[in-house]
């Protein structure tokens, strides 16, 4: 339809014709949410006198979706950054979503997509390929499924950095508490801690202090308040930095120092991780390496170099302060 407008786009979007042209020549940022309805629109009324249309006539957009659990996690929104910068490079735009697969599914617009810290099943990782036929990267999930590739943090490989240190602490009465059910990172993480705790410390009691704190910092401080205040636990491995953030809340509350009457570690190494004190001890992973590791699988993926793949981005720990040592 040679003769549709930018007003007519804007009308039909519920937009001013100015943020149609925001969006259509990526001068200038607008919500994600507006962005992607914009673009629905202009695809719908097949708009063309522009080099978006050109794109979508050959079959690209060279648009992205990333489709996460929430935009409030600080470990989402960093490493959303450096994979945005990654695909921007390489001439591509990423636009956040948290809405559902339907969603993507209907609107047909991206060339291709990440998948970060979102719960789906394998079989909707199967349906949203073959729906589809774009490539998708998997950041917190793993699959053999053809066009998917996995590019995951390396839980296990981290997991031992953290029980190893803990080996190493005056305090040893150890807790964990995990993230929800149904989430990769969680499940990698409690399957290598249980391996690590026995085979460091030799005891076969880990489910009963496994708790569950859902990643989240508020639910982490109550259940934490609780365990502190019983005194049951002087030593707690955090699956994320969020819940090792609730812990020192409870224990600021309790009137209780970390790192001197209780060691602490977290698991991401967010940006607020060091600036907490005592700072936290901390899995860290290489974010700009694994923002390239994304982008470049992502190319093989579109290019047919590879059917499907899985690279593992190698663990680090941070160490600060939240551990106590025994004396030397």
């Amino acid at each position: 339809m040679a003769d549709v407008t930018l007003k007519q786009i804007a009308e039909i979007a519920g937009v001013s014709a100015a943020t149609v042209s925001y969006v259509l020549s990526g001068k200038r940022k607008v919500s994600k949410a507006t962005e992607l309805r914009v673009l629905s629109v202009a695809k719908q009324l097949n708009y063309s006198p522009n080099l978006f249309a050109q794109q979508l006539k050959r079959g690209e957009s060279f648009l992205i979706f990333a489709l996460l659990n929430t935009y409030s996690s600080s470990f989402n929104g960093e490493a959303l950054q450096k994979i945005e910068h990654s695909f921007e490079e390489k001439g591509y735009r990423l636009l956040a979503m948290t809405g559902g697969l339907d969603d993507i599914i209907r609107t047909n617009i991206f060339d291709g997509g990440i998948i970060l810290n979102y719960h789906t099943t394998k079989q909707e990782i199967q349906t949203l390929e073959e729906s589809t036929g774009k490539p998708l990267i998997l950041l917190s999930n793993q699959s053999n499924q053809k066009n998917t590739a996995s590019v995951i943090m390396d839980n296990f490989g981290g997991m031992k950095l953290v029980l190893a240190e803990f080996a190493k602490s005056e305090h040893q009465n150890i807790c964990f508490i995990q993230g929800p059910e149904g989430s990769y990172n969680n499940t990698s993480r409690a399957e290598s801690a249980r391996y690590f705790y026995k085979e460091l410390f030799q005891r076969d009691d880990f489910d009963i202090r496994l708790y569950r704190g859902n990643f989240v910092s508020d639910e982490s401080y109550k259940l934490a308040f609780h365990l502190l205040k019983n005194k049951l636990y002087n030593a707690f491995v955090c699956f994320n930095d969020s819940t090792a953030l609730g812990v020192y809340k409870a224990a600021y509350e309790l009137g209780i120092q970390v790192g001197k009457d209780i060691s602490v570690a977290g698991f991401d190494n967010t940006s607020y991780s060091e600036f907490v004190s005592p700072a936290l001890t901390t899995v860290d992973v290489d974010k700009d390496l694994w923002a390239k590791e994304v982008v470049k699988n992502y190319l093989a993926l579109k290019d047919r170099s590879i059917e499907t793949n899985e690279v593992k981005i190698p663990a680090s720990l941070i160490k600060r302060g939240s551990i106590k040592y025994k004396s030397i």
